[in-house]
């Protein structure tokens, strides 16, 4: 740590050693973002120096709940941009939503409310922004997850 209290990478991580496997920034960028396939075994079995190959299994087979299916899918997975953010749903109920009903203007906030209320919003975030399928205008629409909003209101 620095004085200020500040981590030091250096001391986190072993630099010169990845430095050295990766050589170039650029080389490290592609093999952290390489797709898992069998040409990644074929290569590392013509290398003399490996013991055994090294793959989503050898590394991930201790953690619970390790679904080698599961991680394949969401390695090809693509970003669907609708999907609005935790903090931007929070945003709009604690701007648009709690002060409608806010009685007690000292503590205006969605903690104050009863669950009552914030499953009456939740129902109608859920009526206004669930993504509706086969819809046109769902196409553009951001829209949020039961999860979501369970989440920014605390259900």
């Amino acid at each position: 740590m620095e004085k200020s209290g500040l981590l030091v990478r250096k001391d986190v991580i072993d630099t010169d050693y990845v430095e050295s496997i990766f050589v170039t920034p650029r080389n490290f960028l592609f093999q952290m973002n390489r797709i898992t396939d069998e040409s990644w075994i074929k290569e590392q079995k013509t290398d003399e120096k490996i013991g055994i190959e090294i793959s989503l299994e050898t590394i991930e087979k201790g953690m619970p709940e390790f679904d080698l299916e599961k991680i394949l899918r969401n390695e090809k997975g693509r970003m669907d941009l609708r999907l609005m953010s935790d903090i931007e749903l929070c945003r709009i109920v604690d701007t648009i939503y709690v002060p409608r009903y806010c009685t007690d203007n000292d503590y205006c906030s969605v903690y104050a409310l009863p669950e009552k209320t914030r499953r009456r919003i939740a129902e109608d975030i859920l009526e206004k922004y669930r993504l509706k399928k086969n819809s046109i205008a769902s196409k553009n629409q951001p829209y949020v997850t039961v999860g979501q909003v369970r989440r920014c209101l605390l259900l």
